[in-house]
């Protein structure tokens, strides 16, 4: 992980901190899914500094979103999300691959110090994508009886990211 002090106020630094003052983490899943994936485009190519909102809005409103909140607290809603895929579909099932390009551009826009990886599609394409400390677990929403478990041990490797980066030793 890069030195923390050294990043702060950084230019082109969006990422947001959890806690106050710890490392920049970006989340990625694997793609967004809206009832109505083509007004939900239209919208975002008319307006795109709308989609980092619609893309929380939607996500905790859903199962997955409440899975995340479970596992990682209130305090997961602040990190900045997006996906492997801009590509929204227009039913849960929906799965479209990763876009390397796009997830390059979200790193080099946000520089975060830890990335978090939920679902097979977004870690396996962030693994070969991410200079930064990646984090990497199963989707919130899969149906294995072990995910919220395997998502706590998600949060508990973040807690100890977060405490090496802010100098606490364990």
């Amino acid at each position: 992980m890069r030195e923390g002090p050294g990043r702060r106020g950084r230019p082109g630094s969006a990422g947001r901190r959890l806690p106050r003052g710890g490392p920049a983490v970006v989340a990625f899943l694997q793609n967004q899914w809206l009832s109505d994936p083509e007004r939900a485009a239209e919208m975002i190519e008319r307006t795109p500094a709308v989609r980092p909102r619609l893309i929380k809005y939607a996500l905790f409103q859903s199962f997955t979103g409440r899975r995340l909140v479970e596992a990682f607290g209130e305090g997961c809603r602040e990190w900045v999300w997006d996906n492997a895929s801009p590509r929204i579909a227009g039913r849960p099932s929906g799965c479209f691959p990763a876009d390397p390009e796009h997830i390059r551009a979200v790193l080099e826009r946000h520089d975060p110090d830890v990335v978090l990886a939920f679902g097979r599609v977004a870690s396996e394409a962030l693994r070969g994508l991410c200079d930064c400390e990646l984090v990497a677990g199963p989707h919130p929403a899969a149906r294995a009886a072990d995910v919220p478990d395997r998502l706590r041990g998600m949060a508990r490797r973040l807690e100890r990211l977060v405490s090496l980066y802010n100098g606490v030793s364990e």
